[in-house]
């Protein structure tokens, strides 16, 4: 059968309609691709990886255990996304703009949206192999050859704009700076008395610091076992649960009066830290050890924070049996 001319040159300014008409629709939905991506609030980066690692304080250590980026990268909005198949685990070491160690997150298997401390702007990756039980402890190494191989498995994403925002510290507690520690010691014994280390650990019944990074503690000190030398008070982070008689401690944040700071052993006054303490999602804070040498008051009658849990992360954990609270003058940076 012959197609007549006339019906061949229509077919024809069809199949050309139809063609200007994909391109079109491919120009504009690239158009739509691209404003997207542009419009995206992050961006992929690609820090490089060699062999070597980090230590407790965010140091170089020397191993072929791990890799690590040797050159810190800008971290707001830090996010990790892992293969589906991959076989690394990684943890985040965080700095200030001076390249000063903050404090270092979990470690992950998973892919994750880090929570970035306050006033942190930078930040070094270190990734560990996960090996096979089979692999013998002398060949978990890593070699120069295969660091794209472990890189490779993360996506490392930040925010696109870097600029640090300000913090303001925030009171949890408005009252509490308020406490005339001096005064209530002496006059009203039932009201606020020391807390006995021996019964250390002490979590606040409520969690009152998930999601939060806190970045002033104030303790009404009672006393201090020696003027003329350091004094410490122990803070962890922690996972919450349903019971504390056995605690996952995630961090542990020293805070020290420092020798000569005050003559006398007996303070009886609020004294103050600056630190910087990311809680993060199901986390809470744990106070005190039994070897620490600052014993704090507490409120024999409560106050806003809640009751306080005593003997943490022993068998004995139990809530206290009046309305006692803590008395720790919390305060979280908040952005302005």
């Amino acid at each position: 059968m012959k197609i007549k001319y006339k019906t061949r040159k229509t077919l024809t300014q069809i199949g050309s309609i139809l063609l200007v008409c994909l391109i079109a629709f491919g120009a504009i939905m690239g158009a739509v691709a691209i404003s997207k991506k542009l419009n995206e609030d992050t961006k992929v980066i690609h820090p490089k990886f060699e062999v070597g690692g980090l230590n407790a304080v965010g140091e170089y250590e020397d191993t072929d255990k791990t890799i690590y980026t040797k050159e810190s990268f800008e971290c707001l909005g830090l996010e990790v996304k892992l293969d589906f198949d991959s076989n690394v685990k990684y943890q985040a070491y965080f700095y200030d703009d001076l390249d000063k160690f903050v404090s270092c997150s979990a470690v992950y298997d998973e892919s994750m949206a880090l929570t970035v401390p306050a006033n942190v702007t930078h930040a070094r990756l270190v990734v560990e192999p996960i090996w096979d039980d089979d692999v013998e402890s002398e060949d978990r190494v890593c070699h120069w050859y295969n660091v794209y191989k472990y890189a490779n498995q993360l996506e490392i994403s930040v925010l696109k704009d870097q600029g640090l925002p300000e913090f303001e510290n925030v009171a949890l507690w408005e009252d509490l700076a308020d406490y005339d520690i001096a005064t209530l010691s002496s006059t009203d014994v039932h009201r606020i008395s020391p807390l006995a280390l021996e019964y250390a650990s002490f979590i606040y019944s409520e969690n009152h610091f998930e999601n939060t990074t806190v970045s002033k503690i104030g303790i009404p000190v009672d006393t201090i076992s020696n003027a003329s030398a350091d004094n410490n008070f122990t803070v962890y982070v922690i996972k919450e649960a349903s019971t504390y008689t056995s605690v996952d401690i995630v961090d542990e944040y020293v805070l020290t009066i420092e020798a000569g700071e005050y003559s006398s052993t007996s303070l009886d006054k609020w004294v103050y830290f600056d630190v910087n303490i990311p809680v993060a999602d199901g986390e809470t804070l744990m106070f005190g050890s039994t070897t620490d040498s600052i014993v704090p008051h507490y409120d024999r009658e409560g106050n806003e924070s809640g009751t306080l849990i005593w003997k943490a992360n022993t068998e004995n954990a139990t809530v206290f049996s009046t309305t006692g609270s803590l008395l720790f003058d919390i305060y979280v940076a908040e952005e302005k």
